[in-house]
């Protein structure tokens, strides 16, 4: 039976669990538009990856090199990483964004919201006596008068870098009317009004809620210090004094307000309802932790859709008075050390509409400066703790340990280093590391082009076409709509460089003609009236039909505040500042991006038409990516290094590596080399080359409509996740076609990669697949990815299973129990295929001691459990030696 179109949703169950570690979680380090810096944050399918994360990342111009035409943007490789480890079978990763310690936090002013703020003061007896009004006795606190900021309260985006750039807030008031005993809880705002006739400008009033009350008894109890009074603007405090509002004759309302938050390429954000002080009814936005601070808290952020944050410190100092610059929002008080106060926030210059919208404030930097990549080095990756290579084995275990437990300010680790994880799931799950941007030549700063400015030319009026005017009269006829502006704007613009638009005032001069001039003695005719002036308004939009328009500000002209009617007589609402009189001059700095710009004049109320569309393209200047290094001492040979220190220390991670993608196979085979080389020089360290493995080339994949190339690592990883979970950690990829691969980024010669040391990727008949899984190491036992991988699975095992018999009594009957439990456990992997061989004699080895040698270890207070396995790769006998040592688990292979 044919089916007919549409979608069907299989429900696939996932496989039954085996009792084996976990052993298809990766850990991806590299650029990420958005998130928590240095933080593994777990995310399971790309939807969480873009909800943490955002989407791509735009770095620099390639620089021409060899089989690259250059020009073309520079792109992060995480993104794409992430996304073809799932397409591939992965279920699971944690993702560690990196960037340098100068990336900005844009910030946002919140429109009409203004912080107030008020000391409690302790006062005596006689203070108490002569403060009346409810005062209360002797050494009762107080709270004295309202101060309210000069600048509207700010909110900060949820984490650095340039994403929140084209973002933009905006407020609308909500009120619910009160009457005689309505309850209001604790931190409710209340809002007083005295009806007045509509040409009188009379105060509001702000009260907040001390207590869960009646709106009678908090009328009533009020004292003349707890009102807050603003005038009709609501941006400046009234004298004290007002008369004390009741339930007769005023209008009361409970006030919050509600948050929209817009972008061009994503649909507009709310928070309706929120509270505006603590423990008020409703949301509370401006107390909120930032991506940083909700994970170390535990929050999980895959769930958080709101990417704005409560003020910092700087932020809080620079909207209340001095004496309050510790105020501590989350607290509803003061930091340690100062004195106690009140807050809460005043909306009393918010309108009933969204409106006006607020654009983000973000430091004069270019965009990569902002995300904290202005210098691609290798410190981006590594902690800096961990910065010397020559730092290996026990010494960096016993580094990491005291950093993450042991030390006198424990902390997280950085970079690639952060897959150690400190109490969290990381530690306990992840297995593999790659850090796909790695790979990246860096950049170099370059003399940025200079801007070309603009211009906004005005248009006069045609000539009059009166007929029949009587001599001497003057035309009079009604006003006129205005002709629209041309805009005359180059096409292209330089990115975050800084250019201007002029905007001169109209030229109403007419040219005069000596022949028709009238003779010196003629009585002049009527003079006609000025011509009205003319304001003009500039807009900006990242969508052709402006939907998410903003008004560009001026730097220069006059504000127009004149009141525009519109057809039925209402006023109209403009932002501050978003009409201004010619002369006038315009600024602008533009991310890298297409904008559209367009302009309107207005002249005694009449606007007229939008002028010309003009696209403008702003493209990255100042920096270009350099040539790709000839050996990647600069950054990818420390990353390498780190990554295969960090895996060798511990024993329990493997690392995939990447090559710059037009390396021939003589630099793969030189930095191969290098590797093994630094591992050689000490005993210890001889084995590291066996935690990493090395794929190329790179692969093309579909970005949209066009093809983009990318390290090999998550597609890779991604078909070994899946493989691991069907076949088991020790298995290969095989030739299991890479998904999202549409071809080799450059010409592959699969005989001169192995022979470098590397792991081809070919075109096979089903599709791009590795053919070959090998280690760097050159020790024919440890070649195999797949037999490493092992081992990895059985120093976990190891260690979940001999952690149970920590605290047993240390005796023969121990051993015993050993050697069943993990004679159970092997049997369970020689069944699943992970020994040569099909019985137990010929794939795995027990061992416990016994006779004069156990009674040596019982005395030192030791156990030890010998585990030889023969993996189906060297068929040979390997050996795992776990020894308990007082509370101390150390397993040896």
């Amino acid at each position: 039976m044919r089916r007919l179109p549409g979608i069907s949703i299989v429900d696939v169950p996932p496989p039954l669990a085996d009792g084996l570690p976990v052993m298809d979680v990766p850990v991806f380090v590299g650029f990420a538009e958005r998130g928590p810096l240095d933080r593994p944050v777990a995310v399971e399918d790309p939807a969480q990856y873009a909800t943490v994360f955002g989407g791509g990342v735009a770095l620099v111009p390639e620089a021409a090199s060899s089989g690259l035409a250059g020009g073309e943007m520079l792109r992060a490789h995480l993104p794409a990483a992430v996304a073809s480890f799932f397409a591939g079978g992965g279920r699971r990763c944690y993702v560690v964004r990196v960037a340098g310690g100068d990336a900005d936090t844009a910030r946002f002013a919140v429109p009409g919201l203004r912080l107030a703020v008020r000391e409690r003061v302790a006062v005596g007896a006689a203070d108490g006596d002569a403060a009346g009004g409810g005062a209360g006795a002797a050494g009762t606190t107080l709270a004295g008068p309202w101060t309210l900021a000069d600048a509207d309260f700010t909110l900060r985006a949820a984490s650095p870098g340039a994403w929140a750039d084209w973002l933009e807030l905006a407020t609308r008031l909500s009120g619910v009317p009160l009457h005689a005993g309505d309850r209001l809880r604790a931190g409710d705002v209340l809002r007083a009004r005295s009806p007045a006739p509509a040409n009188v400008a009379m105060p509001t009033g702000w009260l907040r809620a001390d207590r869960d009350a009646t709106i009678g008894a908090l009328l009533a109890n009020a004292r003349a210090a707890d009102w807050l009074w603003t005038d009709a603007d609501g941006r400046q405090l009234v004298p004290a004094g007002a008369p004390r509002p009741d339930l007769d004759g005023w209008l009361l309302d409970r006030i919050t307000i509600d948050l929209a938050l817009r972008r061009p390429d994503a649909a507009t954000l709310r928070r309706d309802g929120c509270a505006l002080a603590a423990g008020g009814s409703g949301d509370q936005p401006w107390t909120e932790a930032d991506a940083l601070a909700r994970f170390d808290a535990g929050d999980d952020l895959t769930t958080v859709d709101w990417p704005l944050a409560g003020p910092d410190g700087a932020d809080l100092a620079a909207l209340v008075p001095a004496t309050d610059a510790g105020l501590d929002l989350a607290r509803g008080g003061l930091a340690a050390g100062a004195t106690a106060a009140d807050w809460m926030l005043v909306p009393a210059a918010v309108g009933i509409d969204f409106g006006p919208w607020s654009p983000a404030r973000v430091a004069p930097a270019d965009a990569l400066a902002r995300n904290g990549l202005a210098d691609c080095a290798a410190s981006l990756f590594i902690d800096p703790a961990f910065a010397d290579p020559e730092l290996r084995g026990a010494e960096l275990r016993a580094l990491a340990d005291d950093l993450r437990f042991l030390g006198p300010a424990p902390r997280r680790l950085r970079g690639l280093h952060a897959a150690l994880g400190r109490d969290d799931a990381v530690a306990r799950d992840a297995t593999w590391i790659a850090v796909p941007d790695a790979v990246h030549p860096g950049w170099t700063v370059t003399k940025p082009p200079v801007a070309r400015d603009g211009l906004l030319r005005l248009v006069p009026d045609p000539a009059c076409t009166c007929e029949d005017l009587p001599a001497f009269s003057a035309c009079v006829q009604p006003p006129k709509r205005p002709q629209p502006p041309v805009l005359d704007v180059t096409g292209e613009q330089p990115a975050d460089v800084e250019w201007l638009i002029d905007a001169p005032a109209l030229d109403t001069s007419a040219p005069t003609d000596d022949a028709a001039s009238p003779p010196a003695d003629a009585s002049p005719p009527d003079a006609s009236p000025p011509p009205a002036p003319v304001s003009i308004e500039a807009q900006l939009a990242r969508l052709p039909d402006f939907a998410d328009a903003r008004p560009l500000t001026a730097l220069t002209g006059a504000p127009d505040t004149s009141v525009v009617l519109d057809a039925r007589g209402r006023p109209l609402a403009f932002a501050a500042g978003a009409r201004v009189f010619a002369p006038a001059r315009y600024s602008l700095r533009l991310v890298a991006g297409l904008v559209f710009l367009r302009a309107r004049v207005w002249r005694d109320g009449l606007a007229s038409d939008w002028s010309a569309t003009v696209e403008v393209h702003a493209v990255a200047a100042g920096r270009v990516a350099r040539a790709t290094p000839a050996d990647g001492a600069d950054l990818l040979l420390p990353v390498h290094l780190a990554l295969m220190n960090l895996c060798a220390a511990t024993r329990e991670h493997f690392a995939l590596l990447a090559a710059p993608r037009d390396w021939s196979a003589a630099q793969i085979a030189a930095h191969v080399a290098t590797l093994r080389a630094e591992a050689a020089r000490e005993v210890e360290t001889s084995q590291a080359p066996s935690f990493v493995a090395l794929h190329h080339p790179w692969l093309l994949q579909r970005d949209g409509a066009a093809l983009v190339a990318h390290p090999p690592e998550g597609a890779l990883l991604g078909q070994y996740a899946r493989r691991t979970r069907d076949k088991g950690a020790w298995s290969a990829a095989g030739l299991d076609p890479l998904p999202d691969a549409a071809a080799p980024a450059s010409a592959v010669d699969a005989e001169a990669i192995e022979a470098a040391g590397a792991n081809a990727i070919e075109a096979r008949p089903r599709g791009l697949a590795a053919t070959r899984a090998y280690t760097l190491s050159l020790d024919a036992d440890w070649q195999a990815i797949g037999v490493r991988r092992l081992f990895i699975l059985l120093r976990r095992l190891a260690r979940r299973e001999g952690e149970r018999y920590a605290f047993e009594p240390n005796d023969l009957t121990l051993r015993r129990s050993l050697e069943r439990s993990f004679d159970t456990l092997l049997g369970a992997l020689m069944q699943r295929g992970a020994f040569r061989g099909s019985r137990a004699p010929d794939c795995y080895l027990l061992r416990t001691a016994s006779g004069e040698p156990a009674a040596r270890e019982i005395e030192r207070g030791e156990c030890s459990l010998e585990i030889r396995v023969a993996p189906s790769r060297p068929l040979r006998f390997l050996t795992l030696r776990v020894v308990r040592a007082g509370e101390q688990l150390t397993i040896e292979d």
